[in-house]
Parts: structure tokens; sequence; C-alpha cells
């Protein structure tokens, strides 16, 4: 055992008759050729010690032996005789200590995918290796000493029966012979102090080839073809422990289920909290499209899942606990799925939110929507809100989205009707008072028809009363002019014709002052009148002025408070 830690020194040997060991001791250590493997010894104390008077005390220890064990080595001294097949007794009554697996038949099922492989090694060997007369190795002796005799007494019965049980249990079987390691008695008490070139070379060669072959040849231990790591061991020695406390007899199968139990819940555990940790990532970045979290969560379990549950998992061979496995998960991507959900339909209001606040209900607080066609800008806008919601990618399930969509259509509706509402009420009001507007337009265009129409006659009097004048005044002349002539005819005939025509001239001239001065009279009064037109106009264009006042101050009250209507 010490060799085959690589150590001189270890495991304790005992120089008396007391035995050096009791119970199981266990020491591990790293594989010697073997990477990323772990090699544990298990020392047992001697069958059979003659100190301890407990008769189940052996085979408990042979149970467990067999059970965690892949090797197993049996020393016996110096030949293999009854007296050193104490084995066969326990391997005879393993049955009614351990329960195995049998066929409807009573036949033990695949024994060799639970016992270990058996070696005998025969301390203190002297004699020559010759069986019927020819020269054998050391495994050909063992299955000489092994074979079947022939008989029908009760005594070759049992011994057969016992040999037909140890060949059957243990089908992968060896023999090492050795011989003694010292020569002299004493030193043999503290061989393991002996330094190794003091031993006989035949048995360290022997020991040597020992070791060389348990490294090369024992195989991790496996059950029903499955390696048993430290855990799967711990689970098993607790099991057969636990039926020697309650005075049960230990069962392989139990210890099979005991071991499956613990390593599949495990496995379970372990499949779920390597799913949640790779679906972490996902998580945050929720919300996501269904296709890509339904692809997120086939490969973390494909991946993830499925390979943790596969290492961990043991003899799960009707698939119960891969099925408890893929339900948990299941729960647990049920759950991301919701999270999913809720966190698209935050998402996806917020952002309907957001969008309606920054283009619709800004110039609803402006009350830029208060005219005859406002609604009609409002739809739009409320369309540009949902084009940009829709083309935004990143919302999640599309379910979704359109649910949230639809749910806020359906909250804006009232307030579209209202807007539409308040259109239809500007509408009227900027009706009546385009109406009112035309009426003044027609009223200004009427006083400015008479105002151009007064101008003309003011002008047309103006060209009158000038050409009179001039008119008047040719008459004047004509009229000097004949008479200054008809004077210079009369004073060539007559000094009282001259005087009569003086006289006359004096009438004529009077008359044409009075004449005169009537024409003047009426031309101020003419121009009276034109001061009176003059008047009537500025008179017209104030009243124009105070029409186009009124239309302004009717179209501020307009705009300002839509007839009474306001949109909230």
């Amino acid at each position: 055992m010490n060799r085959l830690l690589g150590k001189q020194a270890g495991f304790p040997l005992g120089p008396t008759i007391n035995a050096a060991t009791k119970g199981i001791w266990a020491w591990i250590t790293d594989h010697p050729t073997r990477p990323n493997h772990n090699l544990l010894l298990l020392d047992t104390e001697g069958l059979s010690h003659a100190t301890d008077g407990d008769e189940n005390r052996d085979i408990q220890i042979f149970v467990l032996s067999v059970i965690l064990s892949s090797t197993l080595i049996y020393n016996c001294q110096g030949v293999i005789d009854e007296s050193c097949l104490e084995l066969l007794d326990l391997v005879s009554e393993l049955s009614e200590h351990l329960v195995l697996r049998v066929d409807d038949e009573g036949n033990v099922i695949n024994m060799d995918r639970i016992f270990p492989a058996l070696h005998f090694v025969v301390r203190d060997f002297m004699l020559e290796l010759v069986v019927d007369g020819q020269p054998c190795s050391p495994t050909t002796y063992l299955e000489h000493c092994l074979k079947i005799r022939r008989g029908f007494g009760e005594k070759t019965r049992l011994r057969n029966n016992s040999r037909d049980k140890l060949k059957s249990y243990f089908p992968n079987r060896s023999c090492f012979v050795l011989p003694r390691p010292v020569t002299e008695d004493e030193a043999l008490k503290q061989v393991d102090e002996v330094p190794e070139d003091q031993l006989q070379p035949a048995f360290v060669d022997g020991v040597t080839q020992l070791v060389s072959t348990i490294h090369a040849q024992s195989e991790p231990k496996k059950v029903r073809g499955v390696w048993m790591n430290s855990r799967h061991l711990v689970e098993i020695a607790r099991n057969c422990v636990l039926a020697f406390r309650q005075d049960k007899i230990p069962s392989v199968e139990n210890a099979v289920v005991a071991v499956r139990q613990a390593e599949c819940l495990k496995a379970v555990e372990m499949a779920l909290q390597f799913y949640k940790i790779a679906m972490q990532d996902t998580v945050e970045e929720l919300p996501l499209q269904e296709d890509e979290l339904k692809r997120r969560h086939r490969h973390n379990f494909d991946n993830c899942a499925e390979r943790t549950f596969a290492e961990y998992a043991i003899f799960d061979d009707d698939g119960e606990f891969y099925n408890r496995m893929k339900a948990d998960i299941e729960k647990e991507y049920t759950m991301i799925c919701k999270n999913n959900e809720s966190e698209a339909l935050r998402l996806c209001r917020e952002m309907l939110d957001v969008l309606f606040t920054s283009i619709v209900q800004k110039k609803i607080d402006e009350d830029e929507y208060s005219y005859s066609d406002g609604h009609l800008e409002y739809i739009q806008d409320l369309q540009k809100v949902f084009v940009l919601y829709d083309e935004y990618p990143k919302k999640g399930p599309a379910y979704c989205a359109r649910q949230v969509r639809e749910d806020f259509e359906n909250e804006k509706q009232t307030q579209t009707q209202l807007i539409h509402q308040t259109a239809g009420a500007v509408a009227k009001k900027e009706q009546e008072i385009e109406t009112h507007r035309v009426l003044i337009e027609l009223e200004k265009q009427q006083n400015a028809d008479a105002q151009q129409a007064l101008e003309e006659r003011l002008d047309r009097l103006q060209i009158d009363h000038e050409e009179n004048l001039r008119r008047l005044e040719q008459e004047k002349g004509e009229m000097r002019e004949q008479y200054e002539e008809r004077i210079r005819r009369v004073n060539s005939e007559k000094q009282h014709e001259i005087q009569i025509r003086d006289a006359e001239a004096q009438r004529i001239s009077r008359e044409l002052e009075h004449r005169m001065r009537l024409t003047q009279e009426q031309l101020d009064a003419q121009q009276r009148r034109a001061d009176q037109s003059a008047d009537q106009i500025r008179l017209l264009m104030q009243q124009n002025r105070n029409l186009e006042e009124g239309l302004r101050h009717a179209n501020s009250r307009s705009r300002g408070g839509g007839g009474g209507c306001a949109i909230m």
C-alpha cells in the first residue's frame, strides 16, 4: 500500500500480534499515471482477527471494500490453501449480507459492473510455481487452487460452491507472489524502515511489478458502467454504514438508488443554477422578441443545462430526473417569459407616453389644435407617434406591442372626439366671423365706391367751375372789346350818344359786376358744398377704420378663446 502511494512509509506496519490497522484507513493522492485522477487507497484490518469478538465485523469490512473499490488486493501468506482462503467463506456468505441484483432465476446480474478486480498477493512465497509438473504463472496457480474438485460429499459441495461464487463475483482476478523482503526475522519486524537496497531483489522486483500492474490496470470505480467520483463513493459508504447501524443488510441496489437520488438531485440543482447564470445576460436585456428569447433559452438549455446535468447525473435511465430538470427549467423559462412580457408592456407604454408627450401633448398644452382643421393635424401627429413607435425594433414580443398600441388608441379615442368637437365649434365660429367680415368688406367697398363717386363729382364740379370762370372771363373780354369798339364808333358820331353810351356802359358795367358777383356767390356755394363732401368723405373713412378695428377684434376673440371652447 505504501509503495502504491509512492512512499517508503505511510500506512503503519504492526510488528506485534496486534493488528496495526483497525477498521478501514484511507489515503488519497494524485494518480501517478493518470492525469486528473485521484488514487484512493483503503487499508482494512485483517479478516477474522482473533482479538475482536464481533462476528459481523469481517463481513461489514468486506462489504464496504467490495462496494467502494475498483481493485481488491487480498493478502495471504505462504501458499494458497484452505487456511488462507478465509475470503471464500465471506464470499459464500455474501448473498446473506449484501443484497445484489438477480434475475428471475436467482442468478446474480452483471457482477463485473459492481465488484472490483481481485488480486491475490501471496507473501513470503518460497515454493516453485509448478502445476502438474509444468511451470506456471501466479495467476494460473490461483486458478488451480480455485479449481472444482470431484466428489459428492457435503464438504466437497460446500468447497466447490464457495469457489464458484468467488469466480462468479470476481471474474477479473489475478495473483502475485512475493518472497520475504528480508531474511532476518528482526529486520522483518521493522521492514518499513529497511532501505530498499537492503531488501531482497526478488521482493523489490515483485513489488515493483505489482505496483506497475495495479497503476496501469486499475480502472476508476464503476457501477453499472458509470465511473464513481468522490461524492458517489461517500453516498455509497453512507448508505452501507446506515444499513449496518440499523442492523439491516446493505443493498447494492439501494446504494445505487441513493447515489442516483443524491447525484441526480444535485444535477437538477446545478443544471438549473447554470441555466440561470447563462440566462442572466438575457434577463438584463429584456424585453426581447419571442423567437430570440426562445433561441437563447434553447441554446442555454442545450449547452449549459443539459451538459451540466449529464456531468452530474447518473443512473437516470428512465429519465425521471432529466424530466424534472426540464420541468424546473421550463418553470424558470416561463417566469422569464412573464418578465419579458411585463417588461415589454412597460417599455412600450413608456415609449408611447414619451412620444405622445413630445409630439402631441405639447401642442395640446399650447392650444395649437384649436382651429377648424385642428383635429386633422391632431390625427396626423398621432399617426406620427405610431409610426415612430412601430419603427423602434426592441419592443419585445409583437403581441405585447400590438396590445399596448390598441390600449393606447382606445385611451386617446375620447380625446380625439373632444378635439374633433372643438374643431367643429371653432369652424362654426370662424364661419360666423367670416360672414361678418364679408359683410364689413362689402359695406367698406360700398363706402369706397360712394367716396369715389363723390370725389369724381367734386372733380367734375371743379372742372365746371373753372370752365365757367374761363367762359365768363372770355365773355367779359369780348364785351369789353365790343364796348370799346362801339365807343370808338359812337365817339365819332355823337357826343350825346357818348354820354348815353357812357351811361349805358356804366349800366352794363354794373350789370356785369352784378353778374360776376352772382357767379362768385355760386362759386362760393359750390366750394361750401365741396367742403361738405370732403367732410362726408372723412366721416366715411373714419367709419371704415372703425369697421376694420372691429374685424381685427373679432378675429382676436376667435383665436384666443375658440368661441368659449377649450381643449384640456
